[in-house]
C-alpha cells in the first residue's frame, strides 16, 4: 500500500503541531514526530541547481530532470524507512519553512498531501513576540528578529532589559510572517484554519478526513496520543522559549483573541492591512471547514 504523506506548513504559532497532532491519531500512523527542518536542505538542493545551472551544475547533471529524480529517490526512500521504522501507513511532517518552497515540494513529492494553517496573524504575531521574549530572557538569539533590529529600536541596558514591541517589530514580524504564506501556495494547499479546528473540531476533523483520506481517532477532550517526540528534553534547550503550555493537552479556545493582551490597536489594525490577502484566504479556510 503506498505510504499516505501529509506536509504541514505555516508560520510559528500558527497551529502546525496541533494539526499534525490530529493527523497523526489515524490507524497505523507514525506518531506525532518533531519539526522536519531537514526537508529545507533538500528542496534547497532542488533550488541550487536550477539556479546555478549555466554556472557550475550541468557539469554534475546531465538534466535538472535528473538532479530532481535524485532528490526524489533521497526523500522516496527516506520516508520508506520512516514508514517501516514506525509500521506505519500514513506519516504526517511538520515544518514552518515548508511553505517557503512550493515548486520544490511540489517536484519532489507530487503525491504528497500538503495543508497550510491559517490563524488571525495578531494572535500569531502576539504568541511570536512573547516567545521572543522568553528567548532574550534566556540569553538566546531572537528566531524571528533580527538582532539588530532589536538594538536599534531599543537597546538593552546593562541589566538586559528586553525591548518593547515597536511599530517597526511589527512590521518585521508582519513581513516574516507573510513570508510563510505565498498567495500561489494558497490556492494549491488544502488550507486549515486554527480557529475552526479549535471552536469547532468535529466539523474540522471531518473535513480534514475527507481532504486526507484517513480515518482520524481524535478526541480534542483528551491530551494527544501516538506521541513520539520528547517535549521535556528538548523545553530545556533555546527551542523550549517556543514550547507552549497547551502541548499535548485537551484542544482550547483559549489562545483566540490574545493579541489584545500584548498589540496596541494601532499595531493590530496595521496588520490588518498589511495582510489584507492573506486575511481573505485565512476567512475562506473557516467557510470550508464548516462544510463538512
Amino acid at each position: 500500500m503506498p505510504l499516505n504523506l501529509n506536509i504541514i506548513g505555516g508560520a510559528p504559532r500558527s497551529g502546525t503541531t496541533l494539526l499534525q497532532a490530529v493527523l497523526s491519531q489515524a490507524r497505523g500512523a507514525a506518531p506525532l514526530l518533531g519539526e522536519a527542518r531537514f526537508l529545507k536542505h533538500l528542496l534547497g538542493f532542488c533550488r541550487e541547481v536550477h539556479n546555478t545551472w549555466d554556472d557550475d551544475s550541468h557539469y554534475y547533471f546531465s538534466s535538472r530532470a535528473d538532479a530532481i529524480r535524485i532528490a526524489q529517490a533521497a526523500t522516496d526512500k527516506l520516508f520508506d524507512e520512516l514508514a517501516v521504522r514506525y509500521n506505519a501507513t500514513s506519516v504526517a511532517v511538520k515544518s514552518p519553512e515548508l511553505t517557503q518552497w512550493p515548486e520544490e515540494l511540489h517536484m519532489i513529492l507530487p503525491t504528497a498531501r500538503k495543508y497550510v494553517v491559517l490563524r488571525d496573524p495578531r494572535d500569531v504575531m502576539a504568541l511570536q513576540w512573547a516567545a521572543t521574549e522568553r528567548e532574550l530572557n534566556g540569553g538566546f538569539s531572537p528566531t524571528m528578529v533580527d538582532e539588530e533590529l532589536l538594538k536599534v529600536v531599543d537597546p538593552a541596558d546593562e541589566r538586559g532589559v528586553v525591548p518593547e514591541l515597536s511599530f517597526e517589530i511589527v512590521r518585521a514580524l508582519t513581513e516574516k510572517f507573510l513570508s510563510y504564506y505565498p498567495l500561489e501556495l494558497l490556492s494549491d494547499w488544502t488550507r486549515v484554519s486554527y480557529e475552526s479546528l479549535v471552536r469547532t473540531p468535529s466539523e474540522t476533523v471531518a473535513y480534514l478526513e475527507r481532504q486526507s483520506s484517513l480515518a482520524l481517532d481524535y478526541d480534542p477532550a483528551t491530551e494527544w496520543k501516538n506521541v513520539e517526540f520528547d517535549f521535556l528534553r528538548e523545553s530545556q534547550s533555546a527551542e523550549g522559549a517556543w514550547h507552549s503550555e497547551h502541548w499535548g493537552r485537551p484542544m482550547t479556545q483559549e489562545r483566540i483573541g490574545v493579541h489584545r493582551e500584548t498589540l496596541s490597536l494601532k499595531h493590530a489594525k496595521w496588520i490588518q492591512e498589511r495582510c489584507s490577502d492573506y486575511l481573505t484566504e485565512w476567512e475562506d479556510s473557516q467557510i470550508l471547514s464548516a462544510n463538512y
